[in-house]
């Protein structure tokens, strides 16, 4: 049985031929890519065939994978560059920009999938509405044929689980309070009692 074959079997109740082993260790390997401290003989080797040398299944999943859908904005102008060497993203609204603001050392950069927020997009009450205007103007459109690539590609040689996104409140910490301010503002702005 395959690494596929495996893990759906085992994902079903049924009884797998062997335990399914799918890794994550793309963080191993973004790292030991980046610094140039892969074991000599996978110098060259993508990550996928790594982890197939190994023969581990691959695991498809995540904010860095390939999702089969994407989010387009309407009436929004999004600029994307890195200055400082921070990548920047802004969300220009008829009420204002919103900027993000993400920090990768050197020695990490290529290596981890996210940085250290330096600013989010929302900073205070003055934000609402341009954040607001982003919500509503948001669109999330299919992408399933890079999906259906994205699958093929992995085959039967791990799992390709699709990526819906966080959670709504992951969504609000992570990309766009931050954890310490969504967290001041959910205590300090709870919802009244009925």
């Amino acid at each position: 049985m395959s690494h596929l074959s495996n893990a759906l079997a085992a994902m079903r109740g049924e009884q797998p031929q062997r335990i399914p082993f799918v890794g994550r260790m793309n963080l191993w390997y973004n790292y030991h890519h980046a610094g140039g401290t892969l074991p000599e003989r996978y110098e060259g080797w993508s990550y996928w065939d790594v982890v197939r040398d190994l023969g581990i299944g691959i695991l498809g999943f995540g904010a860095w994978t390939q999702t089969f859908f994407k989010r387009e904005y309407q009436g929004v102008e999004v600029r994307r560059y890195t200055k400082n060497k921070e990548d920047v993203t802004e969300y220009v609204t008829p009420f204002g920009t919103l900027r993000q603001r993400t920090a990768v050392t050197d020695l990490l950069r290529g290596t981890v999938d996210a940085g250290r927020n330096m600013e989010v997009l929302f900073n205070d009450e003055r934000d609402y509405d341009a954040l607001q205007y982003l919500f509503e103007h948001t669109v999330v459109v299919e992408n399933y044929q890079e999906y259906a690539k994205y699958v093929d590609e992995i085959g039967e040689d791990g799992v390709a689980l699709p990526f819906t996104g966080w959670v709504p409140m992951h969504e609000l910490m992570w990309r766009y309070m931050g954890v310490e301010r969504f967290s001041w503002r959910i205590n300090a702005h709870p919802r009244p009692s009925r």
